[in-house]
Formats: C-alpha cells, sequence, structure tokens
C-alpha cells in the first residue's frame, strides 16, 4: 500500500503540486514548511526499495520519503519562478567539496565488493544534495527564514510535549519521540537547538521569539529526558556557545530576565534528569570493568585496522560486511559473516557507533580527509559571520548555524547518526539556510542586493 501511494505521489501530486508552486508563492511556503518539519516523521512517511533490515550498515534500503517530493516540488517550482521574482541561479558555497566526496563516495563502491550497500548510501547523498540545493535556493527574504524557524519550533515543541508523555505518563526510560531511537532525537534538538536560542534573544518579532523560545526550552526537556549523555552535554555548551557570540556584548535587562528564567527552567530540568544519567553512566562503567577493550574506543580500532589493511576503505557502507573479521578489536566475539547479501543467513555484526572511525573503516585515509575539509567548509560558511559587528537576522542565522554544525561533529564521536537519514536531510536544510545567510551578509555587489534576490 505504501509503494502505492509514493508512486502515486510521484506521478500525480508531484506534477500537480509544481504547478500550483510555480503560480502561488503561498503554495510554494506551504511546501517549504512542510519539507522541513516532515524531517522528524521520515521514519514513518518512506518506502525502502530492496529492503535489507538486518543489514548492520547506516542506510539499509533505497530509501525515499515525503521529504523528497517536498524537495522536489520545491526545487523545480523555484526554478520556474525565480527570473519572475528577481531571483537567479547560483552556484552554492560547499557544493564543490559535497560533489568531491560524492565522487570519491561513489569510487570506492565502484571498487569495492558487494556494491549494493555501497547504492544505498549514494543515493542517499543526492537526496541530501537535493535537499541543499533547494533550501539554499529558495530562501531570498527574512519570510522565508522565517517559515523555516517556525517548522523548526513546532518540531521541538511536539516533540518535547511527546517526550513528556512518553516518560511520565507511558513509563519509557529513554523517551524517542517521533523517532526510531533516543541519540536521534538528541541530535536533532542538538543541531536546532543554537539557532533557535540565537533567534529567541534577538530583536525580531515577538511572535517568532515566542515560538524559538518555546522550541529551545522543550528541546532541553526531551534532550535531558532521552538519558543521551553526549546530546546533554553538548545541548549545553553549544547553546552557551551562541548565547555568547551572539549576544554577549548586546545584553539588555529584557534578555537578563528572560536568561534567567530559561537558565532556571534548564537547571532543574537537568537535575530533574541527573539520577538517570548517573545510572546510565555508571551500568557502562561496570559493564566495560569486563570487557575493557570494548566501548566506543573499539570502534575507531577497527576503522583503523580497515584502513590498514584496504587504504581506500572497505567501500562505504561495507562496515557491517567487514565487520566480522575485525570485531576483536572492539572485543566483540559474537560477530559472524552474512550467507549474501539478499539473505543474513546467520550472520550478525554491530554498527560503528563513531561516525569517524566508521568513515575511516569504509573509505580509508583520503575519504575521512575530504569528510573532514568538507566539516571545515561548513563551518566556515557559518564562522564567518562572527567577524560581523550587528545583532540582524542573517547574522545570528550564522552563527546559530555553526553552534548546530559544531553540535553534530561533536555529537558524531561517540555516535553515527548523522547518517540517520531524519538527521542527514535536516543538516542539509540548516546548510542551505547557512549558504543562503552567507549570501545575504556578504553579498557581492549593491546591484544584487537591488535586484530581489537578496532582499
Amino acid at each position: 500500500m505504501k509503494y502505492a501511494v509514493f508512486l502515486a505521489g510521484l506521478v500525480l501530486l508531484v506534477p500537480a503540486g509544481i504547478l500550483a508552486s510555480s503560480y502561488s508563492r503561498r503554495v510554494r511556503e506551504c511546501v517549504f514548511f512542510a519539507l522541513v518539519f516532515f524531517t522528524a516523521f521520515t521514519d514513518r512517511c518512506d518506502i525502502n526499495f530492496l529492503e535489507r533490515w538486518w543489514y548492520a550498515g547506516s542506510t539499509r534500503g533505497f530509501e525515499f520519503s515525503i521529504v523528497d517530493l517536498f524537495a522536489l516540488i520545491l526545487l523545480m517550482s523555484t526554478v520556474v519562478t525565480l527570473r519572475r521574482e528577481g531571483g537567479r541561479i547560483f552556484w552554492p558555497a560547499s557544493l564543490a567539496p559535497m560533489l568531491i566526496y560524492f565522487a570519491y563516495a561513489s569510487f570506492t563502491v565502484a571498487v569495492s565488493n558487494p556494491k549494493l550497500f555501497g547504492m544505498f548510501e549514494i543515493v542517499k547523498l543526492l537526496r541530501g544534495m537535493l535537499v541543499f540545493i533547494a533550501v539554499a535556493w529558495f530562501i531570498r527574504s527574512r519570510r522565508d527564514a522565517y517559515i523555516l524557524l517556525y517548522a523548526l519550533s513546532a518540531v521541538l515543541i511536539y516533540n518535547g510535549c511527546l517526550a513528556v508523555l512518553q516518560r511520565y505518563v507511558w513509563s519509557i526510560y529513554r523517551v524517542y519521540g517521533t523517532f526510531p531511537h533516543s541519540n536521534i532525537l538528541g541530535d536533532y534538538c542538538c543541531l536546532t537547538a543554537p539557532l533557535l536560542l540565537a533567534i529567541a534573544l534577538s530583536g525580531e518579532r515577538r511572535t517568532i521569539k515566542a515560538f524559538c523560545t518555546a522550541a529551545w526550552t522543550l528541546g532541553a526537556v526531551a534532550t535531558i529526558l532521552t538519558i543521551a549523555r553526549m546530546p546533554s552535554v553538548v545541548f549545553l555548551a553549544t547553546s552557551a556557545g551562541a548565547l555568547i557570540a551572539g549576544h554577549g556584548a548586546r545584553v539588555d535587562a529584557r534578555k537578563t530576565a528572560l536568561l534567567l528564567i530559561l537558565a532556571t527552567v534548564v537547571c532543574g530540568i537537568f537535575y530533574r534528569g541527573l539520577d538517570a544519567l548517573e545510572e546510565r553512566h555508571q551500568a557502562d562503567r561496570t559493564a566495560a570493568a569486563f570487557k575493557p577493550e570494548g566501548g566506543r574506543t573499539g570502534f575507531y580500532r577497527v576503522g583503523w585496522m580497515m584502513a590498514k589493511d584496504h587504504p581506500f576503505g572497505v567501500g562505504l557502507n561495507n562496515w557491517g560486511w567487514y565487520y566480522h573479521l575485525y570485531c576483536h578489536w572492539a572485543g566483540d566475539d559474537t560477530s559472524r559473516p552474512y550467507s549474501s547479501t539478499a539473505e543474513p543467513g546467520d550472520g550478525r555484526a554491530t554498527q560503528g557507533h563513531t561516525l569517524y572511525g566508521l568513515t575511516l573503516g569504509e573509505l580509508g585515509w583520503p575519504g575521512l580527509l575530504i569528510s573532514l575539509l568538507l566539516w571545515f567548509r561548513w563551518l566556515s560558511i557559518a564562522g564567518r559571520h562572527f567577524f560581523v559587528r550587528n545583532s540582524e537576522l542573517w547574522t545570528l542565522i550564522g552563527i546559530g548555524c555553526f553552534f548546530g554544525f559544531l553540535a553534530e561533529f561533536l555529537a558524531n564521536t561517540t555516535e553515527i547518526t548523522f547518517r540517520n537519514q531524519q538527521i542527514f536531510m535536516l543538516f542539509n536544510i540548516m546548510t542551505g539556510l547557512a549558504v543562503a545567510a552567507h549570501r545575504m551578509t556578504f553579498a557581492a555587489s549593491a546591484y544584487e542586493l537591488r535586484g530581489g534576490a537578496y532582499r
């Protein structure tokens, strides 16, 4: 049934959506809102072709979701209306290193075996670039940025309330909101929280500030209720960074009062969840005492040994296929090889649990270097706003995106949530937002500003 609905949407709704969005700016704005909002629901609104649910990989099929349909509608309708609305097509910053990474990843798939699992990830990379370009070309005004902020706020408010229900009404120990895992919810909050806090304390409209304040507060609630250690620390650290960088020199009585209220609420929330965090930490320490070679560092060792034996890596998304050969480096003696790419047989493996160890093992040292350079490029695009001495919306968006990217970079030292499609799609949306903010702040000429593309 899901496949029939997807094909009907692709054949009927996408052309109709492109047509309607091309004629109506308001329809296009609704599509953009839906694109952002449904990043939190892609796990429930997607289909998987050739799904290999049993495989220990970051992608287990050719994934397509409702977000892809919205992205396609947004991109095509934006291209059609650019000239009419005074805009133009441009080469988005960071697209070149993204293409270099894509080309190298494709090379590793071509020279490795098996190729099926790598193709799963290649398709996801293409989907991410589609979303990135669509958002970068669409956002050309404050109103467009507001739509994105409202959508992100709606996601965090909904998930914050749902997290409270899951914990205190349904007695779920580690809440997960609308996501498949608690860590993904925590990372989603970490990625968006600095941006929302920067806007909450800005001089923008009261409505958007109220939404961002509520979203950031409920995001803090959701994060601590996940009992995820790294997201809890990163959430506070990057939010504080965004606060200091965006408003440190411009604190007034109103901001001070709001900060005190937020600090009191957040301290109470984290104090309330401290016992659960300590309990989980103690359980992990006890487990580590019986298996000292395990833990997250074990996956770095596995990645190191894979890269040592395979200079260009074992192939994108092939970690699970080769894991049984290196599992002893992670203190794991239960892994077994898969019988084929069609059936697992008695095979079992463990996911990498660290993005950089996983990247090293799958893509080798060249791939890890390209990946780190790409991260540096993303951070530099947003980080350039540190040198702008004002509190304009675009400057605060740039600073908020910088700390959101930094949060994701740090969180994935112990997780691989970046490769989850919810986080990956949201990250590409925020990268498109950062590129738009960069162009708005550092427009090449006064002619571009007058042309309407950057108003």
